[in-house]
């Protein structure tokens, strides 16, 4: 079960087409997720935030221009400029999956990582 905090909600009844909210702040356990627009596509369990998006979960924060959010998988990937920091750590990539699962930051394409050696010590 998530919430959704809407200042402005377009809700289509009896036509098959996905839901668009705007000014969007998604809360689902420890995970928050802000942006300008979001497409809930609920038979797939997903959804889809479009516009300066931000989320927080635990340790883990990131910005992007957009972002999916896979409920089952209980992935984010992030696109369009996608920053991450957890735990002291900083990522900045082409794309960037967070597995709120594991709690594990995986990029792909070219990345830009700066990692904290306080941890080792």
């Amino acid at each position: 079960m998530f919430r959704l905090k809407l200042s402005f909600v377009i809700l289509f009844l009896s036509i098959e087409i996905d839901p668009i909210f705007e000014d969007v702040t998604l809360t689902k356990g420890q995970l928050n997720l802000k942006c300008d627009k979001a497409i809930a596509f609920g038979d797939e369990g997903r959804i889809h935030a479009i516009g300066h998006v931000e989320f927080k979960y635990k340790l883990i924060s990131g910005i992007a221009d957009e972002a999916r959010y896979n409920l089952e998988e209980k992935k984010v990937i992030l696109l369009g400029n996608p920053e991450v920091t957890h735990d002291g750590d900083y990522v900045i990539g082409s794309v960037i999956i967070v597995d709120l699962n594991d709690q594990r930051v995986i990029t792909k394409g070219n990345a830009e990582v700066k990692i904290t050696t306080d941890k080792f010590k």
